[in-house]
């Protein structure tokens, strides 16, 4: 259970320890929603009687920001077999088209 008198403001509603940890044993922290400022090294001491150091665990929290890759795909219609044929727009229009997609990958090419 959160105690915000005992939390820094930059963690509140974000942090979750497991229910019942004492009976169970597991002493599980959950934080949501990590942001680059949270990262750096985490330590988990547990002590006897609030003075014999029983276990101490550290970890170190790396954040990688959320990304959104976008792919476009590109039909090369002499790999198709039948070859699709564009209807409308005029004789030339496959050729076009053909022409515009090459020019697209070309200008979008790393």
């Amino acid at each position: 259970q959160e105690q915000p008198g005992d939390q820094h403001q930059d963690y509140q509603g974000r942090v979750e320890v497991t229910k019942d940890l004492l009976r169970t044993g597991d002493f599980s922290l959950t934080l949501k929603q990590p942001d680059y400022r949270d990262e750096g090294v985490y330590t988990c001491t547990v002590y006897k009687d609030k003075k014999e150091l029983v276990k101490q665990k550290a970890l170190h929290l790396w954040v990688i920001e959320h990304l959104t890759i976008t792919e476009r795909l590109y039909q090369f219609t002499e790999k198709i077999h039948p070859a699709p044929r564009q209807t409308g727009g005029g004789p030339n229009r496959e050729e076009e088209v053909k022409t515009s997609l090459m020019q697209n990958i070309s200008s979008e090419s790393v």
